[in-house]
């Protein structure tokens, strides 16, 4: 075989391996999703506009990349996008309420951060502004509120890699909640918008599929601990809010100076935070339907 006949079959190797690698770091769902939303945008669908990509952040001395950052049209809201393209063996994500949370609430709570930009008049700087975080809250639908979250094989399917995705929600709500963060960081040491309230939003898009379950788990068997879930329990969804707990090491630098009166409060205004979860297939559905304003 001649060095001429051996270019094409190296070539076919290295181009599948670099299909190989590009796909197990998931940069084509990234750049495609990104594809669509600025179609989406172009033809009027959403008010979620495109701020960039790969956008480096530091929070509590650990780094990061946001995957990408979109911005409502109309007001100082960023959604920080993590993308999670999952091995096809691992592709469906599994969720469930939990029914105690905190003691006294009698509803679903959308939380998310903001930043409030106050002048100061008295400090002679070009940034004459005193920098206050703040929790903001508002009512979500419950039925499509989660908390807990596991992922289970597609035994039908032949894996990519020997690698196993059982923590892939963890680690992507871990890595979105850090960019976002690392991003609220940044956004009080530069903020470059005139506004004087800034808010931020989590979001994870996946190309698994989401499927919930309504079954109520208190009513588990005490004696051994065993859920049986309710017949036809499983609902496959577009999107769903899930309620995560992040750690201490995951916040911002900034202190809140509200005070509250229960360490279930705290709980509530530091650490739990809302994040979408949204399917490949649902992807339009999250940007056409959903309101982010409604809240604020």
């Amino acid at each position: 075989m001649t060095d001429n006949d051996k270019q094409p079959e190296q070539g076919k190797q290295l181009k599948d391996s670099f299909n190989k690698v590009l796909n197990s770091h998931g940069y084509g769902f990234q750049y495609s999703a990104l594809e669509f939303i600025k179609e989406s945008y172009y033809q009027q669908k959403t008010n979620w506009v495109f701020e960039a990509a790969e956008y480096p952040v530091e929070v509590q001395g650990k780094h990061t990349c946001i995957d990408f950052i979109l911005k409502w049209k109309y007001l100082s809201l960023f959604l920080i996008a993590e993308c999670k393209r999952v091995d096809p063996k691992f592709s469906n994500w599994c969720f469930i309420r939990a029914p105690y949370e905190l003691r006294n609430r009698t509803s679903e709570k959308f939380v998310m951060d903001s930043l409030a930009f106050k002048k100061n008049p008295g400090v002679a700087i070009s940034r004459r502004a005193l920098i206050s975080p703040k929790t903001v809250w508002g009512e979500i639908n419950p039925n499509t509120t989660f908390h807990i979250g596991v992922v289970l094989k597609n035994h039908s399917t032949k894996g990519e890699s020997s690698r196993s995705e059982n923590d892939a929600i963890e680690n992507a709500a871990l890595q979105v909640c850090r960019g976002l963060n690392g991003f609220m960081d940044l956004a009080a040491e530069k903020h470059p918008f005139s506004g004087d309230q800034l808010f931020f939003m989590p979001a994870i898009f996946t190309t698994a599929k989401l499927w919930t379950s309504d079954s109520d788990i208190s009513h588990s068997n005490i004696h051994d601990g065993k859920i049986e879930l309710i017949d036809e329990s499983l609902v496959e969804r577009d999107w769903i809010y899930y309620q995560y707990h992040l750690s201490p090491g995951l916040k911002h630098s900034m202190k809140d100076s509200s005070t509250t009166d229960s360490f279930s409060k705290i709980l509530d205004q530091e650490y739990i935070r809302t994040i979408f979860i949204i399917s490949a297939s649902g992807i339009e559905n999250f940007l056409t339907t959903f309101d982010p304003t409604f809240g604020l």
